[in-house]
């Protein structure tokens, strides 16, 4: 069980709800609905409460529930499971979004997806993940996959970005001992959620109506190219075994994700790093959505998310509870 009491995590707590009280201004959230998974040993209910925010608890460890009183009401499962009970209820979309994994970018891929099914609601919508920061093999080699995703369909400008982001992160790196893989790492794992943030809008056939109803539309070429995408960075892995980006050239991409149209479109991106209680490496993502009048290409919101992502600040709070921001040049 993760201790959420320590001063890195209440920095990142307070940081959270400081955007909820600045997106949702005016209300400060009140009478919007958020999720936030998990549900009983991560100390936000009050903070809840005392927005008037109108919450649904997810909870995966039986024996956390076991031990609250009766009057709680905490789903019991995985957030996909509850996100699939909730959209077949019929219940409000959801405006807020708070996921702390505690895994790896992989083992969570489905759910950030499917998070979009009752994500975001009409006036928009806050989604904040939460993820290990480990340097595991399948999320570095998907990483390269999905960061040669964009710059295909960024049609090469994700390249040369990427080395104010090295710049970026070498404050955070001193004194470490594998500067490298783990910049490396970071960037993979980073391009996994921005992918998957992606794909999470192509739940919708008509986004604009909320009709709650999973359509997802997985086109056969982008499937195909993806899968040949993942064979050409899985040799490249095996025969150089180097620790920064391995960039080549897939041009079959960008015509396929020209076709798709969304009108959920993301406004804001902040990131912050930190080490958990048990010294793990965190990172914490938060996104605001807004929706257009008028359906636009999944090409441009992945130029918006590369724009956004690559613009934030970098925050990195250390165990004690000091902030430092860092900013790419």
């Amino acid at each position: 069980m993760q201790n959420y009491d320590n001063p890195a995590k209440n920095w990142v707590r307070s940081w959270y709800f400081a955007a909820i009280d600045r997106l949702f201004s005016g209300t400060h959230g009140r009478g919007e609905h958020a999720v936030y998974f998990p549900g009983v040993q991560n100390l936000e209910e009050p903070l809840y409460v005392s927005r008037g925010i109108k919450t649904y608890k997810v909870e995966r460890h039986e024996k956390l529930i076991e031990k609250m009183s009766q009057r709680e009401q905490v789903f019991h499962g995985t957030l996909a499971t509850w996100i699939d009970q909730h959209a077949a209820g019929g219940r409000p979309r959801l405006s807020i979004v708070n996921a702390d994994f505690e895994g790896q970018v992989d083992t969570c891929a489905d759910e950030i997806i499917r998070i979009f099914r009752i994500f975001p609601a009409r006036a928009g919508g806050l989604l904040c993940v939460t993820t290990f920061a480990n340097m595991d093999p399948e999320s570095v080699e998907s990483g390269v996959v999905f960061g040669n995703a964009f710059d295909a369909i960024l049609q090469g400008r994700v390249r040369p970005g990427l080395t104010a982001l090295y710049d970026q992160m070498q404050p955070y790196l001193e004194n470490t001992s594998r500067p490298d893989a783990l910049r490396h790492a970071q960037f993979c794992r980073d391009f996994g959620v921005l992918w998957r943030v992606l794909m999470g809008l192509t739940l919708f056939t008509s986004p604009e109506q909320d009709s709650g109803e999973l359509a997802i539309d997985v086109h056969e070429d982008l499937t195909r190219v993806l899968g040949a995408m993942h064979q050409t960075a899985g040799r490249i892995q095996a025969l150089c075994k180097q620790k920064s980006f391995s960039f080549f050239h897939e041009p079959r991409l960008k015509p396929i994700m020209d076709e798709h149209t969304t009108v959920i479109f993301p406004l804001t991106i902040e990131r912050v790093l930190y080490r958990s209680a048990n010294n793990n490496r965190m990172t914490t993502w938060l996104i605001f959505f807004g929706r257009l009048r008028g359906a636009v290409p999944l090409t441009q919101v992945a130029d918006q998310l590369w724009q956004l992502y690559a613009q934030s600040p970098l925050t990195v709070v250390t165990k004690s509870g000091r902030v430092h921001a860092y900013h790419s040049r």
